[in-house]
């Protein structure tokens, strides 16, 4: 498994989660594809990650917009490319495109054959079992999801843009043991790596552990 977790890319912490990933990968094919979680008619967003990615040497070439324009070649295009970032946005919006598209499959499978995710704020939570955590961090459910279970990649939740709230933790840890799953909560600097099972950990993530992980 080759993930990375984060809240943004735009901070020190976050950049250099990503670096560390990418200078772990063997393959001497540094493209990537970006999925956008909602339209980006004027590629603003997308050409902003791109030059991100051109900076640490890794050619962000290829994008395609869930909602817009969706086109399932494209999409197999995307999931060719040995590194996938998954931007934010509205988490509830995302993952039901998502659904929609019926993408959970493909996506899993790439993950599980070696491809890289880079999840950024709702598209680290899309990595996760479920996006219920999506609501800890202002997240709200415009598009009537009713069923928040997610790709699963990892086994634990993901809370970003923490605030290190007391009424936050309170909350993540309600969840936690609601949902018997370990929660990690980042702020904008933090982040977590995953490679081949072993996790890493950018900054000091606060972990609140299940019940019965306790």
């Amino acid at each position: 498994m080759k993930v990375a977790l984060l809240s943004t890319h735009e901070t020190k912490g976050g950049a250099a989660a990503i670096k560390f990933l990418i200078e772990s990968l063997s393959s001497k094919d540094t493209s990537a594809a970006f999925i956008a979680s909602q339209p980006d008619t004027e590629r603003h967003f997308f050409n902003q990650v791109k030059d991100f990615y051109k900076s640490i040497g890794v050619n962000l070439d290829t994008s395609i917009d869930l909602e817009g324009g969706f086109d399932e070649a494209l999409m197999d295009r995307v999931l060719s490319k040995p590194i996938v970032h998954l931007s934010g946005g509205n988490t509830y919006r995302c993952l039901h495109s998502l659904k929609s598209r019926g993408l959970g499959e493909k996506m899993v499978e790439f993950a599980q054959l070696g491809g890289v995710f880079i999840g950024v704020s709702a598209g680290a939570m899309l990595l996760t079992p479920t996006i219920e955590s999506a609501a800890l961090c202002g997240d709200v459910n415009h598009v009537g999801l009713n069923n928040f279970s997610s790709l699963g990649v990892v086994d634990f939740m993901f809370v970003p843009h923490a605030t290190n709230q007391q009424a936050e933790f309170h909350e993540a840890r309600k969840l936690a043991i609601q949902r018997n799953r370990n929660i990690y909560l980042c702020n904008d600097e933090e982040s977590i790596v995953i490679l081949n099972k072993q996790i890493h950990l950018f900054g000091q993530p606060t972990l609140l552990r299940c019940a019965s992980d306790a």
